[in-house]
């Protein structure tokens, strides 16, 4: 790729850019980070717009090779072939020719590159028909400037494996080259053209230690478009994979990844077994990745390659995008839609360089707080994964000097010793069930409940509907959320409780209707003491609904009391002349150690008593009151705390007892 992207570039009347990707390439970068990098607009006027067709090539090239298997994209270990001293000569000799050169010339530049059999780089530039464009064109006919390249024509010209990028960038060249002359070169420029001869130099000396880098991987995307090439790759173990979840508390589960190819990542999807017609692309790189690239481009402005600053680069993750999800939806048989339920999520954690991320958003390691363990080094100490690329560490990058990325990761960049590790998921957004519960039996907490190791009650409201929904939806868990909740030892009948349950990373796809009253049945028969009605899937929206009706609704409620003394008529009259009386609350003694304290107003809307045959000292009250009334407490007043209460409006010099406390409706329209 190297060797065609050198032939383009000449083709394409772009020579001053051939000593930067020489210096590019002499830095450990990959030819595919390259292609991201180098400027895409012409180096004769900085003000020309974008060149569509090579950027349509670019494009082309980026999402073209990435294979299903690594040995379909190349047997090679390493994805960094390194240029030859004739080859650099050649591209030197290119540049200095400008864009007249003829093609012969241009065949020899490439030529000159020593490929692996049966590698991308071995077919390049004589691919099946990219000779017959060549020869169709004159050497040195000019052509008229400005000639545009169709998409039509760019996608049917494909000879092979990325052969569609070569000829269509050939084809460019063949309508731009000899339009342009080159302009008078300043002093930087000259300098700038005894580039790739320093680059030839260095790249020898690596020839001579056997034709490849030392380190094969990218010092700036750390490996990870090499990965996605298939020429390296490393599994992320389950303790990274582990603590990745737990910093960045995502849901789903990461699959690890031996190669980032199309085919381990469908295997994957597949493995995972959701249903669905379509497919959200994520993709999870080091934040690492922000400083070592602007570390890389601002070293190679102060060499004389001002044009990469210049640049509108392809970002990094869109370009991992581009090589991976169009043939990934392609295998699937989906299609991508950045709006699905279903997101397809790559990642990529690099441990070696995760302390560059947190020095550049926290200070240089030696500046961070903290103690430090025994035999640890302030930067081990960060998180063993690293943060993942944000916009945040991008800017946070961009605004840092040459003194600063110096200290974080070398500058230019130093090379990494290990490539980043690599996990797959494949998770759907949360979706929402809504319905109302019934809670029958006097030992059932809401949630579950344990004090001390041990669990309170014999079960939970949200247990029992989680076995029925989680099962039925082939998800991973369930999150509930009811509107309030009524105590262990109260019951919650009538038409019961609204609730929403949350469910994470469902697997089936939204039931119909048919199919949650078999689930109501199901739980009906089981006879745990939990009913479930009215249920049906909802949307996000409906989670307001819930939580607005906190503090808007009413609740009705069947109280039995026992009084310090027997019920008289007197008792009666007075409570039944209560209407809209108006309560001052304060945080009741059982509940302090979890609420603020603080003094409430809540409203008694209705009041009935009546008596309990054979218990003279027994009351059965029914009340409807405001949302938030602690309904005990106004029974017994909480030692005061709450006036007036049942035992003042009756003149008890004791307090009056709560038996038993029932939840008789909920009135709120839900769902």
């Amino acid at each position: 790729m190297a060797g065609r992207y050198l032939h383009a570039l000449a083709q394409t009347g772009l020579p001053e850019l051939l000593p930067a990707v020489l210096h590019l390439l002499e830095s450990q970068v990959c030819p595919r980070c390259c292609l991201r990098l180098v400027n895409s607009r012409s180096a004769y006027d900085a003000a020309a717009p974008t060149n569509p067709e090579l950027t349509s090539a670019i494009r082309q090239s980026l999402a073209g090779t990435a294979g299903t298997t690594a040995a379909a994209v190349s047997p090679s270990p390493t994805a960094l072939p390194v240029p030859s001293v004739a080859a650099c000569s050649t591209a030197a000799q290119l540049q200095q020719q400008g864009p007249q050169t003829p093609a012969a010339a241009l065949d020899t530049s490439t030529q000159a590159y020593p490929q692996p059999a049966g590698s991308l780089l071995a077919e390049l530039p004589h691919a099946a028909g990219e000779g017959q464009a060549r020869q169709s064109i004159p050497a040195e006919a000019p052509a008229q400037e400005g000639t545009a390249l169709s998409e039509a024509t760019v996608q049917q010209q494909q000879p092979g494996i990325d052969g569609s990028a070569s000829t269509a960038v050939e084809n460019f060249a063949g309508s731009e080259t000899g339009s342009h002359q080159q302009p008078q070169a300043s002093g930087s420029a000259n300098e700038s053209r005894q580039e790739p001869a320093a680059a030839a130099s260095s790249m020898q000396q690596q020839a001579q230690k056997g034709g490849e880098a030392d380190n094969p991987y990218c010092s700036i995307c750390l490996g990870v478009m090499q990965s996605v090439e298939g020429h390296v790759g490393t599994a992320a173990s389950n303790t990274l994979l582990k603590k990745f979840s737990k910093d960045d508390n995502s849901p789903g589960i990461w699959t690890s990844l031996g190669q980032c190819t199309v085919d381990a990542i469908a295997q994957a999807i597949r493995a995972e077994g959701h249903e669905c017609s379509s497919i959200a692309a994520e993709v999870s790189l080091p934040g690492s990745i922000a400083a070592r690239e602007h570390s890389m481009l601002q070293h190679a402005a102060s060499r004389g390659h001002s044009v990469l600053a210049r640049a509108r680069t392809c970002n990094l993750k869109e370009a991992v995008k581009l090589m991976l999800f169009a043939p990934l939806a392609a295998a699937l048989g989906k299609r991508l839609d950045q709006d699905a339920e279903v997101r397809v999520g790559v990642l990529f954690l690099h441990p070696e360089t995760a302390h560059e991320t947190e020095s550049l958003m926290g200070g240089p390691p030696s500046r961070l707080p903290g103690k430090r363990k025994r035999g640890q080094t302030q930067a081990s100490r960060r998180s063993q994964t690293g943060r993942v690329l944000t916009e945040g560490i991008i800017s946070k990058a961009a605004a840092a000097s040459h003194e600063d990325l110096e200290e974080i990761c070398g500058y230019p960049p130093a090379l990494p010793t290990q490539a980043c590790s690599m996990a797959v998921r494949c998770r759907r957004t949360s979706c929402f069930v809504a319905g109302r519960y019934r809670k029958l039996r006097r030992d059932i907490s809401n949630s579950q409940w344990m004090i001390d190791g041990a669990r309170k009650g014999t079960t939970s409201v949200e247990e029992e509907i989680a076995n029925i929904l989680v099962p039925a939806l082939r998800a991973d868990g369930m999150k509930f959320n009811s509107a309030g909740r009524e105590d262990i030892d109260a019951l919650m009948l009538g038409t019961g409780r609204p609730f929403i349950a949350e469910i994470l990373n469902a697997r089936s796809g939204m039931p119909p209707l048919e199919h949650f009253q078999r689930l109501q049945q199901q739980l009906l028969e089981a006879a745990t003491g939990v009913e479930v009605l009215h249920l049906k899937g909802a949307s996000k929206d409906i989670c307001k609904l819930l939580k607005d009706g906190e503090t808007s609704k009413q609740k009705s409620y069947r109280v039995l009391c026992e009084l310090p003394r027997e019920v008289q008529p007197t008792d009666f009259e007075a409570l039944s002349s209560v209407a809209e009386l108006v309560l001052a609350q304060f945080t009741p003694q059982r509940v302090a150690h979890r609420r603020a304290l603080l003094e409430r107003e809540r409203t008694i809307h209705t009041l009935a008593a009546e008596g309990v045959p054979d218990h003279p000292r027994h009351l059965l009250l029914r009340l409807r009151t405001q949302a938030g009334t602690y309904v005990k407490e106004f029974c017994h007043g909480d030692e005061s705390r709450t006036k007036p209460s049942l035992t003042s409006l009756l003149s008890c010099n004791l307090p009056i007892k709560v038996l038993e406390l029932d939840v008789t409706e909920i009135h709120m329209d839900f769902p």
